[in-house]
Order: structure tokens, then sequence, then C-alpha cells
């Protein structure tokens, strides 16, 4: 077998779920455990239908978010009163966002902005007991390698399965995740979180709201393009930016599939006149040099000149007649030293998703580094004078094949 095909399957686990370990440490973190984990509640009472957990953003928690897929396993491992290192519950991500408001809503604290979902939660009766002071206990799980174990779990990280041939190189793999999962369940015991009845999670009620008082999605978008004909209308000043370095912002998430989508679904000329808009509300935040934008994407000094080209900038002159000019990208940089392509991709809530297309593919693979998918997440935020997310991603199909879990689907012709 090719060496790189080997790597593959081993390493980045081609075949199905990761496990990840999380270590519940400090006064705060293990009320957050408490309260949005085991209790279903918020940091005031609020109920929830699902248990929530939150990182910042910072390097190391962005990079492990970003490799969190959908349906892989999290261990939160807290100590026990003789100083065992234990897994105390075993959750099954369900969903996984960006969204501060989220953290200031469930833990009052909106730097907790990278959000993941348990519907299921395994909460263990006889806690599995993993190190004692940092040393390695024998495993006491039948048919399970003692070589998974190691000596510490004091950072929030993936749970590697396979054989460690040395400091730096893996082997193949040792046990199958699902299968170590089943085995500490059965051999420990516990049962399941349930729901709280008669609520709704808070994306979830956030969605509801919205939506009573929404009942055309048609009508509103045609509103919002209104809005922005308008000569007087104003972006907001602020920018809600957030940049997925290692991958995007998102996986395909089942949150769409959970979430309540308006019973009329765009036509497709209100899809393209979407698309068209969040193009727009890039272009204009560029076109004010918005520095945090022009941080994330890479460039530093605004002094330069610096070129803004949109292909679609004329679409309002007849939108019903207009036929959308870009091919792989829609809106151009250009500085002394490098043009950057960005593609943008819109949603009038938030998809979860977005597709890519072969001429988008293309692209990417000719200018690598210097090709950005931007996607606009809450358009409909612009007609309240509240800023869409923005979401950036530096040559997603780099990420997305050190991350196939991200993908739910791909047509090849022959």
């Amino acid at each position: 077998m090719d060496k790189k095909i080997e790597h593959l399957i081993n390493v980045i686990n081609l075949s199905g779920e990761k496990i990840w370990y999380l270590p519940v440490r400090n006064k705060d973190s293990h009320k957050n455990y408490r309260d949005t984990i085991l209790n279903r509640v918020t940091f005031d009472g609020s109920p929830l239908n699902v248990s929530y957990w939150a990182f910042r953003l910072g390097k190391l928690n962005e990079m492990n978010f970003t490799a969190m897929s959908i349906d892989d396993y999290v261990c939160f491992i807290t100590r026990d009163n003789e100083g065992y290192e234990v897994v105390d519950s075993i959750g099954v991500l369900s969903a996984k966002y960006i969204d501060p408001k989220v953290g200031e809503r469930n833990w009052n604290d909106s730097e907790f902005s990278l959000i993941v979902e348990f519907e299921n939660v395994f909460v263990l009766e006889n806690k599995l007991r993993l190190t004692y002071k940092r040393k390695k206990l024998n495993n006491i799980l039948p048919s399970v390698p003692d070589e998974i174990f190691h000596n510490g779990y004091e950072m929030f990280r993936h749970w590697n399965l396979n054989e460690r041939l040395s400091r730096t190189k893996l082997g193949s793999k040792l046990i199958e995740e699902e299968t170590l999962i089943e085995a500490i369940k059965n051999n420990c015991g516990g049962h399941y979180l349930g729901n709280n009845q008669n609520v709704v999670s808070v994306i979830k009620e956030e969605s509801s709201s919205f939506e009573t008082k929404t009942s055309d999605l048609e009508t509103l978008v045609q509103e919002l393009f209104k809005n922005l004909r308008n000569i007087d209308f104003k972006i907001p000043a602020e920018v809600s930016l957030f940049a997925n370095e290692t991958d995007s912002s998102k996986v395909i998430s089942k949150k769409i599939n959970r979430s309540n989508t308006s019973s009329s679904p765009l036509s497709k000329q209100n899809q393209k006149l979407l698309g068209l808009m969040g193009e727009e509300y890039i272009y204009k935040l560029l076109c004010d040099r918005k520095e945090e934008l022009f941080s994330k994407l890479g460039v530093s000094n605004l002094n330069q000149d610096i070129y803004i080209e949109w292909d679609n900038i004329e679409y309002k002159d007849n939108v019903d007649d207009f036929l959308d000019s870009s091919l792989g990208h829609d809106i151009r940089i250009i500085t002394n030293d490098r043009t950057i392509r960005l593609e943008v991709k819109t949603s009038f809530t938030d998809a979860g998703f977005y597709s890519i297309t072969r001429n988008e593919l293309k692209e990417m693979a000719i200018y690598t580094q210097d090709y950005f998918v931007v996607k606009v997440n809450h358009l409909y935020k612009l007609a309240n004078g509240e800023a869409p997310t923005v979401i950036l991603e530096n040559f997603p199909i780099a990420n997305v094949i050190e991350n196939l879990n991200r993908v739910k689907s791909m047509e090849v012709y022959l």
C-alpha cells in the first residue's frame, strides 16, 4: 500500500468518528459542566433541551474545534476524591458553530464563542480511572490495549488510538473508537441524560422567535434588497468576524436538520439575489478598509494602494435579468505584492454548510493561499442595523482533504 494512503487511513481516520478528551479542572469549568452538560440549564437556571460546551478563541482551541466533527465522542475528564483522573461522562457531538451570543446566553460570557452541542450524553455510574498523579494505571477494560492510555489528560485534545512508533510517528490503529466507547459503557454502566420537556434550546429559541415574526422568507429577502438599494442605507460600523485558520469554519452540521426552516423555500431568483447581497456586504467592508477583515486576509499595510474589484457590482441596475459574471471567485483584492481572490457564500440565517463548484475548486488549486471562501451568516441582521457573522476560510480544499468528515457527498462524473 502506498505510504501516503496508509498515512491517511491510519492517522486521519477516514473510517469514522474521533474521540476527544476534555478535562474539567477549575471551579468555573466545574460549574459550567454541571450546568450546561449534566443539568442542561444556563448559568441563571433557564432550561436547555441539549447539553452545551464552549471554548474561547485561541490557536489551540480553534485548531481542535475545527477538527471536531458531528458524531465525534467527547469524554469529560474530572478527578475523584482520591486524586484519580476519571472519565465522568461521554457526549456525542450533534452540532458545532461559532456564536458569541450563545456564550453570553448560556454562561454570561460572550468570549465562549466556539459552541458544541450534545444531544446524547452518557453519564458513567462507575467512573473510569485513567491516571493517578500522572502515573498510568493498569487497564481494567477487557480487549482494550494498554497503549492507548497515557500519563495525563490535562488539556483538551484528540485521543489518538494509533500505535505510537516514536515520538512523532504513528502506526496502525489499535482499537476502533466505537469499540472503545462501548467497552467503557458496558464495564462502567450508567445512564443517558433525558431531555428537559417543553423547552427549546437557545439556538432553536432564536430560530423560532425569528420565524414568528417572519412567515414569508421570500418577502424578507426582497425587503432586505430594498434596504440595501436605498442610497441612505448604512452598513453597521461593527464587524462580526471569525477566521478558521485550519479548517471553516464549520463542518456539515446536523444543526441545519434540527433547526426550524422556512416553509417557503427561496426561488432561484431570490437565491441569486441573496448571494449578490452577501457579496455587496463584503465588498462594502473592504471598501471601508475594515482593518480586522484585512488582517485576517493577511494584509497588514492599509496605506499601500489597494484595489477592490467586484465582478457583480452592477447587479442593482437590472436585478431581474442580471447574469452573475463571476467564475470561480467573486471579489479580487489587488495589493502591491499579491492578488487575493474571495468566493462569497451567503445564508439568510445559517445553513451550516456551503457548496463548492468545479470552477471554484480549480481556482483554489491555482491560487492556494491567495484564495478564501467568505461565509456570510445571518444576513437578515442588516435590516436591523446589526452585523452579520463573517467566517473566513483560507484555501479550504486543503483543509477538507485533512478532515473528510466535513464532506457529506460528492458527485463525480465519468
